[in-house]
């Protein structure tokens, strides 16, 4: 239930540790708000990294891609998603309802 530093490879990256013991690392280029609620704020910051996608040929390209580890979601924009369909990859986060306590739950599509 706090944000740490946490490394996969050789790379450091900021990320949300939730109640669960569930990884969220947000490599969106910014921070996201999970619970505006100012006396029990949850915030999953930056991580210091930014997927990209590039289009300097017919075929995007993707950079940036961590690698998967278990228990670990990575927050990416829908069009990363949409391009990289890992399971470890979500658009967004919010709490879930059935746990008890500060337990986050990936969103994978938008509606």
């Amino acid at each position: 239930m706090c944000e740490k530093t946490f490394y996969l490879g050789t790379k450091e990256y900021r990320g949300y540790m939730d109640g669960a013991g569930q990884v969220f690392i947000n490599l969106t280029p910014n921070s996201i708000i999970v619970s505006p609620n100012s006396t029990s704020r949850i915030v999953v910051p930056k991580s210091g990294h930014v997927i990209k996608l590039i289009f300097n040929s017919s075929i995007p390209r993707v950079s940036g891609v961590p690698c998967s580890r278990r228990g670990v979601f990575f927050i990416v924009e829908t069009a990363v998603k949409i391009f990289v369909n890992r399971p470890d990859f979500c658009v967004s986060v919010e709490l879930d309802p059935e746990k008890e306590g500060v337990v986050l739950k990936p969103i994978f599509e938008l509606e």
